[in-house]
């Protein structure tokens, strides 16, 4: 009898042993599962924040890009409103007015000055003057948007140069004998960018 006794309880020891360590193992188990959730967990949450920040970004750099009139299409309308397709063209702004992107256009012809403020969303017309001038400067290039670099290509190498993200304008304009984007960057120096060929001139 006591031989059997000793037999089953040795028996119940085992099962006891056997039991305890797969609980141990379940909860390491179970453990490890919770531990490699909540890395999965902030893995995925750092990759939206990524994905958030990166759209962000995109959106802030296209602010100053993306409207839907661009700029042959502001030149277009220049020469439309003023009938007038032989204006030069000696000047072209991209900015921010009163919460909203315009484009500011001015050129001559003969002995008058021509000026134009476009909504860059709407094309609505903003403002609009013609002055008769005797003593015009026609010493500033006239601009040719087919013959320059593009603003976008200005405005990335701006950024670049600048290591920045952020603009608020642009303005296309001769200085110094030389066609020109200046770049009005938020977040860094403002950039000089020969609008020929889309070099870097200088921080302004």
């Amino acid at each position: 009898m006591n031989k059997r006794r000793g037999i089953k309880l040795s028996a119940l020891l085992v099962a006891g042993l056997v039991f305890l360590t797969a609980c141990s193992n379940g909860k390491t188990n179970q453990s490890e599962t919770r531990k490699e959730t909540v890395v999965e967990q902030n893995t995925e949450t750092q990759k939206e924040t990524k994905v958030e920040e990166t759209k962000e970004t995109e959106t802030t750099n296209n602010q100053a890009t993306a409207s839907k009139v661009d700029v042959n299409r502001a030149v277009e309308i220049f020469h439309d409103t003023f009938s007038d397709k032989a204006i030069n063209i000696t000047q072209i702004d991209y900015d921010r007015d009163n919460g909203r992107y315009t484009y500011e256009i001015e050129g001559w012809k003969d002995n008058q000055e021509f000026k134009l403020e476009i909504d860059a969303e709407t094309e609505d017309i903003l403002d609009k003057e013609i002055e008769t001038e005797d003593d015009i400067d026609k010493d500033d290039i006239v601009i040719e948007l087919d013959k320059i670099v593009s603003p976008e290509k200005a405005i990335e190498e701006a950024l670049k140069q600048a290591k920045a993200t952020k603009i608020e304008g642009w303005e296309l304009d001769t200085e110094n004998g030389v066609l020109v984007y200046d770049i009005d960057v938020e977040d860094g120096k403002d950039v000089v960018i020969n609008a020929t060929d889309g070099a870097f001139i200088k921080f302004d």
